[in-house]
């Protein structure tokens, strides 16, 4: 019988994706230090619009808001991969490919979360240039490049449960 810990050990790749990871949240917590670099009276972005100019102000505290909101994402995700056999799988989870599956969707967690803490990373700094004067905002493309990176990681890991399910992932 498989033990949990069995599922949620990390492989090298893991510790490569969650070194990412936390280099992102080390990265927003960072960025807390730049608070007293902006000017209370001048504006913190707080809205792109999609061609990623910024189209919403708010003060400078939107920087804890914002940075607070990505940690908190970190968390949840981390502690979402503790329930792997909760989630719902695009394939049945039989006896035989049960242990591939969880081990799948596990990693496919991680990667999730270090995409989602590499965009709130760029975000916070992109907001930062931009309420230091020097920029205008997050880039015409990159919410587009975020959601289609989002879309190619979980279809890729769904393929691959489809693959176990018909024996070509053994």
């Amino acid at each position: 019988m498989m033990r949990k810990d069995d599922v949620l050990r990390r492989t090298g790749t893991d510790w490569v994706v969650e070194g990412v990871t936390i280099a992102c949240v080390v990265a927003i917590l960072v960025s807390f230090g730049f608070y007293g670099h902006i000017d209370a009276d001048e504006a913190f972005p707080m809205h792109y619009n999609a061609a990623g100019e910024v189209d919403g102000w708010g003060t400078r505290f939107a920087l804890w808001i914002f940075g607070g909101i990505a940690l908190a994402v970190c968390l949840l995700l981390t502690i979402g991969e503790r329930f792997y056999k909760k989630f719902n799988y695009p394939v049945r989870v039989t006896e035989k490919n049960r242990e591939w599956l969880w081990r799948l969707a596990v990693r496919m967690f991680r990667v999730v979360k270090m995409v989602i803490m590499l965009f709130f990373t760029y975000i916070q700094y992109a907001g930062i240039w931009v309420a230091l004067g020097h920029g205008g905002g997050i880039g015409r493309h990159m919410s587009t490049v975020f959601m289609a990176v989002l879309f190619v990681v979980v279809l890729g890991f769904v393929g691959k449960m489809y693959a176990i399910r018909k024996g070509e992932g053994d």
